[in-house]
């Protein structure tokens, strides 16, 4: 039951169209993005070097329980960033997007699809926001800095649903 009630949330969130963007969910919940381990590559233009295919990872930590997505549950992407490293700003599409219960079963469904907009800093922190096709608004969205080949720290989905994520390259 509650797998079939995470992938009609998860359905239901594809569907809809500007309702409940992940970006309002982070603006009632402050994101502090975790501290830096390591200083991430940089280019000449002094941005860090964000391009690549990365594997996303958020462990729900606070949800809303009507919507059938329990805490614990973690919500995994494979994240294809381009990055023109001459500015703050990237692109990108991701795939496989899907919720997967603390048991280990996934919701069943074959994984949604969308594109990337987001942004680093020079010291390397980073937002990203992941848009399902068809979608004005974005579903996710995560704020963390990027050290060590991997993007860690705190996002919102949906407008119930907050977490902590990794996005580590492959």
């Amino acid at each position: 039951m509650t797998r079939r009630l995470a992938g009609i949330a998860i359905a239901l969130a594809l569907s809809l169209d500007g309702c409940g963007g992940g970006q309002e969910a982070v603006s009632q919940s402050p994101v502090a993005p975790s501290p830096a381990v390591a200083s991430p590559p940089v280019t000449s233009e002094g941005y860090p070097d964000l391009t690549g295919v990365y594997d996303l990872n958020g462990l729900i930590t606070g949800s809303d329980p009507i919507w059938g997505i329990g805490d614990g549950t973690r919500q995994v992407a494979v994240l294809h960033i381009e990055h023109a490293q001459n500015t703050g700003q990237f692109r990108g599409d991701f795939t496989g997007f899907r919720a997967i219960e603390p048991g280990g079963q996934p919701d069943g469904g074959s994984g949604g699809v969308g594109s990337i907009k987001g942004s680093i800093s020079r010291e390397g922190r980073v937002v990203i926001e992941l848009f399902f096709q068809r979608s004005q608004s974005s579903y996710w969205y995560g704020e963390g800095t990027l050290a060590s080949g991997q993007i860690a720290g705190r996002y919102g989905a949906g407008g119930h649903i907050t977490g902590t994520f990794t996005a580590k390259r492959r």
